[in-house]
């Protein structure tokens, strides 16, 4: 049935074709869903990540000159928790759009002398339905193409271990080595320390466990499951927790969290008093100790 873009800060992804039925995902701005059934004026949705949900069509964007003139644009990827554009490159002008952490804009031009930067710290960017404004230089980076369209996937037809798959990818599409990488998603997932809990969410207004973890790894370019499992035909194995390093991510009954090292980590719970982005230990001795994470601990996973 095609495609269409999320046209606006957060597209809620429903059980149900209602706004009472519960939140099952969040897909950000920018972002492209396959339209895979409707009713009435609700468009089930399969997101790139392999999600499905209910999208109402006033948060889509179906236009397919647009669509088309958006995949081969340059695409950015907010970095900050939230962004405005602006009408003008200062401060004062109208705010068209508000991206959350993790949606995308686009160049308005592409890189080199016109690439759109301003003197004042401004870059020129394009929305997904055509309008041009301007962002923060600071508040974006390239974004990953596995960030808008996993590109993953062609790598596991060489059939070699899917570590060295990881690693050969993130290579030949990032210029990144495991380290690089590990670095960074770790980062990404501190950056929502005091984001708070949200069922189903994904961004810097709420965020629940599994999506903390994925949109971590997805803003660095790795698509990994959206839910707190190991699921065949993404790249995460179990491995003993005793091999887990920085990056690798710790599953409990209905829970993800990401490892720190040195037995911390980072995690969106809901339990009182935390009620979001927080950072947990199993060393007993320190603040934030999690001994009721330490016993239902199922195993550890990596992508690598």
């Amino acid at each position: 049935m095609g495609y269409a873009l999320i046209n606006q800060g957060i597209g809620s992804l429903r059980k149900e074709p209602d706004y009472e039925s519960s939140l099952e995902d969040e897909a950000l701005y920018g972002m492209k869903v396959m339209i895979i059934g409707q009713e009435d004026n609700w468009y089930k949705v399969m997101t790139h990540y392999r999600y499905t949900g209910y999208v109402n069509g006033k948060e889509l964007l179906f236009n397919q000159d647009k669509i088309q003139a958006w995949d081969q644009a340059e695409k950015q990827v907010v970095i900050k928790s939230y962004a405005d554009i602006l009408s003008i490159p200062k401060f004062q002008g109208y705010i068209l759009e508000s991206v959350p952490r993790g949606g995308i804009v686009a160049l308005a031009e592409q890189r080199g002398k016109d690439s759109g930067e301003n003197e004042n710290g401004f870059t020129k960017v394009m929305l997904c339905d055509g309008r041009t404004g301007y962002i923060r230089s600071s508040m974006i980076k390239p974004c990953p193409q596995s960030m808008y369209e996993d590109t993953y996937p062609y790598y596991r037809a060489a059939g070699v271990d899917e570590g060295d798959n990881v690693r050969r990818f993130l290579k030949e599409q990032y210029k990144m080595n495991e380290e690089e990488f590990r670095a960074k998603v770790t980062a990404t997932a501190l950056s929502y320390l005091g984001t708070q809990y949200r069922w189903g969410g994904k961004s810097s207004l709420g965020i629940d466990c599994s999506g903390l973890c994925s949109m971590s790894y997805m803003i660095e370019g790795l698509v990994i499951y959206r839910d707190a499992k190991i699921m065949e035909g993404f790249p995460v194995r179990a491995i003993p927790y005793e091999e887990a390093k920085k990056g690798d991510l710790l599953y409990f009954p209905g829970h993800i969290a990401m490892y720190l090292g040195n037995g911390k980590f980072v995690h969106s719970t809901g339990r009182a008093g935390d009620d979001g982005v927080v950072l947990g230990t199993f060393q007993k001795e320190e603040e934030g100790y999690r001994e009721d994470l330490w016993k239902m601990l199922i195993t550890a996973g990596t992508v690598f």
